[in-house]
């Protein structure tokens, strides 16, 4: 994203009484449905997999039974899910109001982003990495239940898996090793040609001139959020929620929002049809995990 282009120029001091951050900000929580346009996600996002944890619970699964065949009951490590995350979530920078107020630029409360979903990996014996994680080359697949368990000097199993339980659950449910490269490139390259676009540089040229009524000086509403530390663990200052504020307000007079996803969405479409065999692919290949992967939980939850 690009860096802040202007310093912004505002005393930005709470009024007396006025109540800060802090206080405030039990008013606005992240929820995995919001989204910045009216709950709308652009195109390309169905032809990306699904902020859901429903395959993360299925390869849990699937890797637990398979390292059991080998001999190894505990200390798997588990794979992370996925992080639920609504799909515009803070594309566009803020948007809520009520967000800007109490938390200016900082994630709010209860945002996924805030920690993540990563969980520390296992330390594991070089015979457990091996029928994880399989080997550089990899051996041909042995059906679960035909590996040979490692013997007493944990010495490396034979037979593991071509990538290990996890390259063997992924062929489970996937059959194929789906590539999301194209959708995610679609994703990245369209975002930036976006911001290029000239309806988009016109509606940035009336957001900055809004901007500048309330005496902050920026090229683009990115350029505002990344003059301030969002990420810390500082509190917001006084200055940073006055210009967030400011800066939503300004969007919304200027529908900056939804004439950037428009041109965003406009952008994915044509390429989307320009490579739609490929992408149907991945979708179907999508879809199809997404249904073993809620058929194993259900017969992995009844034993």
């Amino acid at each position: 994203m690009l860096a802040g282009a202007c310093g912004a120029h505002a005393s930005g001091s709470p009024r007396a009484g006025e109540p800060t951050p802090a206080t405030r900000a039990g008013t606005a929580r992240y929820t995995p449905t919001s989204g910045d346009v009216n709950g709308q996600a652009l195109p390309i996002f169905a032809y990306l997999p699904p902020p859901t944890d429903t395959l993360s619970q299925a390869s849990n699964i699937l890797v637990t039974l398979c390292m059991a065949t080998y001999g190894f009951t505990s200390n798997v490590p588990q794979i992370p899910p996925g992080q639920q995350v609504a799909p515009m979530y803070r594309r566009y920078g803020v948007t809520s109001l009520a967000v800007a107020d109490a938390y200016g630029y900082h994630l709010e409360s209860g945002s996924p982003l805030r920690t993540g979903h990563a969980s520390p990996t296992p330390t594991m014996s070089p015979a457990e990495h091996l029928v994880y994680f399989g080997t550089p080359s990899g051996t041909p697949l042995r059906p679960p239940g035909t590996g040979t368990s490692p013997d007493a000097s944990g010495a490396a199993t034979a037979g593991a898996p071509a990538g290990g339980c996890v390259g063997w659950a992924s062929r489970q449910l996937y059959g194929t090793q789906v590539d999301f490269s194209l959708p995610r490139s679609i994703e990245t390259q369209d975002f930036f040609a976006s911001e290029a676009d000239a309806t988009v540089q016109s509606t940035f040229r009336a957001w900055r001139a809004c901007m500048a009524s309330h005496g902050f000086h920026y090229q683009t509403p990115l350029d505002a959020a990344g003059a301030f530390k969002g990420g810390s663990d500082k509190p917001p200052s006084a200055l940073e929620i006055v210009t967030a504020t400011a800066d939503v307000r300004c969007k919304g007079k200027t529908g900056l929002v939804t004439t950037w996803f428009d041109v965003e969405s406009r952008l994915e479409e044509r390429d989307i049809q320009h490579n739609i065999v490929t992408l149907s692919a991945i979708r179907n290949a999508m879809l199809a995990a997404e249904r073993k992967a809620v058929t194993v939980i259900a017969n992995g939850a009844h034993g």
